[in-house]
């Protein structure tokens, strides 16, 4: 069976943004990047997207368009032996999609509600059974978009919702200038304050965002690079993607800095500041009824755009190891998913175990633990066993125009350097600081 392509470069960019620019770049950033330093995170992290993200991408994408095949598989094309280590990316994307999914229900549930109510209560919501019935619409859009395959679903969507996800940021970051304090309220969060020293617990905090929010370690890049096709520039497309990643993470941040500080509210963590702050806010103010549904529709589409990708990672290793159609995968991968996400979601709203959350516990078992494992399997298993000519042809920084010398050493020298020894030690080093949190509380 022929492999399917992306159809233009566009359709590729988008995909891999939408991808990359998940719930976790619009609501963990804006707080970790205040919590750890403000201007010191946001240097840390340009760093590690820079020595570690960009090696990792330019590292996933030729692993996929050189072995054309879906993660299990390429293990396997390396070596046989591999095999059995190309299945934790796929048991990765796989549970994270479980709980995530549940995450992009209330984003689409609360889209919905912004309509109907002005200020939406969390705690009332989420021990409804609207969350579920969210759940199920979000999982039956996302799975109807990977049943039509890659041009046809995931890169038309993509086109189609990708620039709509921008024109609607830019146009939020436009009217929060407006506000009497939106512009002081951005500055207030981005002073530079050259009292704060880029410590080495910034520097890891700073290469773990720099992991989630490219999208590296899970397979999913590499699942993306198979559908390349050999006339794509893979360093180019990865520098467009990180930078769009990066520049969308600060707009939001802007925007949220700016919404936080004009109403007197306090930057907090993940859920709570947006289903729960930002609803209160826009109750509050002028266009709120108009913003809210905006702002709602801003984090589905980054949210639907990471459960594609997610479930094209686990879909396109069935069709190569069981040698299903996509129809058969899809259908099998939704009805699994459904069961799974409805233990999850009628969990969170307490209907099943409420002594239990286990969308916690799923969260730092596959969302942090094992993907933290899986990107340090990627990068040593790759840059070490596959052959460096093949490697680096493949990458083909293209540095040779400006200096042979440069183009050797960068690549030789650098990118081999960060892909065998920088980043699987400071990956190591992440997971040994998660792993602390469970023994040494």
């Amino acid at each position: 069976m022929d492999r399917e392509e992306w159809k233009t470069t566009a359709g590729f960019l988008f995909a891999s943004i939408g991808s990359a620019v998940g719930l976790g770049s619009i609501w963990r950033f804006p707080y970790i990047f205040n919590q750890y330093g403000g201007s010191s995170f946001l240097l840390a992290y340009i760093i590690a997207v820079l020595i570690i993200g960009l090696p990792l991408m330019f590292l996933e994408f030729a692993i996929g368009r050189k072995f054309k095949g879906s993660v299990i598989t390429v293990f396997s094309s390396l070596n046989k032996k591999f095999k059995s280590l190309g299945f934790l990316p796929v048991i990765v994307n796989f549970f994270t999609l479980s709980y995530y999914i549940v995450i992009v229900g209330w984003v689409f549930g609360y889209f919905i509600e912004s309509f109907l109510i002005t200020k939406i209560d969390f705690n009332y919501y989420s021990n409804s059974f609207m969350p579920t019935l969210a759940t199920f619409l979000s999982l039956l859009i996302s799975s109807a978009i990977v049943y039509f395959g890659i041009e046809k679903g995931i890169e038309k969507f993509s086109k189609i919702f990708m620039p709509l996800f921008f024109v609607i940021l830019l146009a939020m970051l436009a009217f929060i200038l407006t506000f009497p304090k939106g512009i002081e309220g951005i500055l207030y969060y981005f002073k530079i304050d050259f009292s704060r020293q880029i410590d080495p617990k910034i520097l890891l905090f700073a290469a773990s965002q720099a992991l989630y929010s490219l999208s590296l370690g899970t397979g999913i890049m590499i699942t993306y690079g198979s559908y390349l096709s050999k006339k794509e520039n893979i360093p180019k497309s990865s520098i467009i993607i990180a930078l769009s990643v990066v520049m969308t993470a600060l707009i939001n941040s802007m925007i949220l800095f700016g919404f936080i500080y004009s109403n007197e509210k306090e930057v907090i963590s993940g859920s709570k500041l947006a289903f729960e702050v930002m609803p209160e806010i826009f109750s509050k103010i002028k266009f709120g009824q108009v913003i809210q549904p905006l702002f709602f529709l801003l984090l589905f589409i980054a949210g639907l755009t990471s459960t594609i990708s997610m479930k094209e990672v686990v879909v396109a290793s069935l069709i190569d190891e069981l040698k299903w159609s996509r129809k058969k995968s899809s259908f099998v991968l939704f009805f699994v998913l459904l069961a799974i996400s409805m233990i999850i979601s009628l969990n969170y709203s307490g209907f099943i175990l409420p002594e239990i959350s286990l969308l916690e516990k799923f969260d730092f078992i596959f969302g942090s633990l094992l993907l933290i494992l899986s990107s340090i399997i990627i990068s040593a298993i790759f840059s070490w066993s596959w052959n460096t000519r093949s490697l680096l042809e493949e990458v083909d920084i293209k540095l040779e125009n400006i200096s042979r010398k440069l183009d050797k050493f960068v690549e030789k020298d650098v990118f081999l350097l960060i892909l065998r020894f920088v980043a699987p030690i400071c990956l190591m080093i992440l997971l040994l600081l998660e792993l602390k949190t469970v023994f040494f509380l």
